[in-house]
């Protein structure tokens, strides 16, 4: 695992307080790596629903990853992660004072029955003093489901602005343009009755290519990788 240039004071210091304020506000609030995500530090709570160990953290920390996220969560997850360092190493560039700013990330983790839950991970970076950009990060995880384009967010809490990440341009982006067009709503609708590809094309009266051009958007807009998976997000968030 790599290490953070913070004294070992700091982490202690910041590992006390994850597993305070996970008593006080009743959740569960780990301690990571800003930079790699790697877990510096969970609570036991937590660490029992996991079967995940402090001192597994000490081992490969792709094992761990390996055990608690669903197979199709890696990939995207560091994909989206990037974008938010970016941002954020930009966002503390052009700031004088620290931006109170944080990213949330909605996810799958095994537990130790082997079973997958939904967990909103809100992720609050640590400003050290005499550092100009944040090592460490609060992960404050609650059970939740949140599927689609709101997957990967970033909020602003003094301008009550959000942005949201897109895998079509790789960035963040304003809500609107994620939001689907009349003509995905009718293929997930039609999709949800059943309909196949060709007999979405001939209903719609548009070409069979058209019809899978418009299926990879969605996919790309809501991060799953099929229909059956678009439809459910649609459905779960009351799009159709």
């Amino acid at each position: 695992m790599k290490q953070l240039d913070i004294e070992s004071s700091s982490l202690n210091e910041y590992k006390r307080l994850c597993e305070l304020f996970s008593e006080i506000w009743s959740a569960d609030i780990a301690l990571l790596s800003l930079s790699t995500l790697n877990a510096l530090y969970i609570p036991e709570k937590l660490s029992q629903l996991l079967g995940v160990s402090n001192e597994d953290l000490h081992k490969d920390q792709s094992e761990i990853f390996a055990k608690i996220l669903h197979p199709k969560e890696f990939s995207i997850i560091r994909q989206a992660h990037i974008k938010t360092l970016e941002f954020y190493t930009k966002l503390y560039k052009s700031n004088s004072r620290i931006p109170y700013v944080d990213a949330r990330y909605y996810l799958k983790l095994k537990t130790k029955e082997g079973e997958f839950k939904n967990f909103s991970a809100l992720i609050h970076p640590i400003y050290h003093s005499g550092l100009k950009f944040p090592l460490a990060c609060f992960a404050l995880l609650t059970p939740n489901t949140k599927l689609g384009f709101e997957r990967f967010s970033i909020s602003f809490h003094n301008k009550d602005k959000q942005l949201y990440y897109s895998s079509i341009s790789d960035k963040y982006v304003q809500k609107e343009n994620l939001e689907l067009k009349e003509v995905e709503n009718e293929i997930l609708k039609l999709t949800a009755k059943g309909f196949g590809e060709t007999k979405i094309a001939k209903e719609l009266d548009i070409k069979l290519d058209l019809v899978r051009y418009y299926k990879k958007n969605i996919y790309k807009k809501f991060h799953v990788s099929n229909m059956s998976e678009a439809v459910f997000t649609a459905l779960n968030n009351h799009l159709i």
